[in-house]
């Protein structure tokens, strides 16, 4: 389990302190699903936030979320994190495939189901 300051930073979106709180963790703790999958999401969403192109950043996430999951498979937030990817490449389906699964792992995912029900919405307006 992560520090309970980590995962609150991340909540709240404070991706800098997050990121900083990681990178002390990741030194301890290199092989821990968990800790893979947080890093990755919350690198990209600092990426996200300075406006910088995501292409590779992207690429790279995808790659460690996919180990990060071999390494804990059971952790609905990579789920979460990797679906947040799926949705910032452009693909939806699999983004809302993937925000399904993390809520199937951890119910009280309110970002994921906040997202699920968005991609609905939006799908049955268009329909």
């Amino acid at each position: 389990m992560m520090f309970p300051q980590t995962k609150m930073a991340i909540k709240r979106r404070h991706f800098k302190a997050a990121a900083e709180m990681l990178e002390k963790i990741a030194a301890a703790l290199p092989r821990d699903g968990e800790v893979l999958a947080d890093r990755a999401y919350v690198e990209l969403m600092l990426m996200v936030e300075m406006k910088a192109p995501l292409r590779e950043k992207l690429k790279e996430t995808h790659e460690v979320l996919k180990k990060a999951l071999s390494l804990r498979p059971q952790y609905g937030g990579a789920y979460f994190y990797r679906g947040m990817a799926f949705k910032l490449d452009g693909h939806i389906e699999k983004a809302l495939a993937d925000f399904d699964e993390a809520l199937r792992y951890d119910s009280s995912l309110q970002e994921a189901a906040s997202e699920a029900r968005l991609i609905r919405m939006r799908k049955g307006k268009k329909a």
